[in-house]
């Protein structure tokens, strides 16, 4: 099927899918390239390509390992340690696109696909007012 500009519903699908390889390949940093930027980037490129694209806050459990240790809150259950938190990833057309963790990072604290997901709010209202604080911030790193 072809839009309005003769370009085809399935060449904006293979784009947006590209995107999010690129940014899933990106090299995760807790202080700098996070959810934070990756998120921003697939909305950014997904509303360029006019999909439903929302921005969710959350809190994100992991399973414990060294890496994510010292950086949040943890606790035990069933014998195994658990870490939380705040995070944020887009919703494509009503699915989750969660590559806040790069090949590299997956193999030191989990995959993306056992974060799991408490409380996820949309915040798409406040996305302008988030990008604004970003570019304030971005200033500093």
């Amino acid at each position: 099927m072809k839009d309005q500009d003769g370009r085809s519903d399935e060449m904006e699908t293979d784009r947006l899918k590209g995107v999010i390889e690129a940014e899933y390949h990106k090299s995760f940093s807790y202080s700098g390239y996070n959810c934070r930027a990756k998120t921003l980037n697939i909305i950014a490129e997904a509303k360029r390509l006019g999909k439903k694209a929302e921005l969710i806050f959350c809190i994100a459990v992991l399973p414990w390992n060294e890496e994510v240790l010292h950086r949040s809150v943890t606790w035990k259950k069933g014998g195994r340690i658990y870490a939380a938190y705040p995070h944020l990833y887009p919703r494509i057309d009503g699915e989750r696109v969660d590559v806040v963790f790069d090949p590299e990072t997956e193999e030191k604290v989990c995959r993306n696909s056992e974060i799991r997901i408490l409380m996820p709010i949309n915040i798409s209202i406040f996305e302008r007012l988030i990008r604004l604080i970003y570019s304030i911030l971005s200033v500093f790193d």
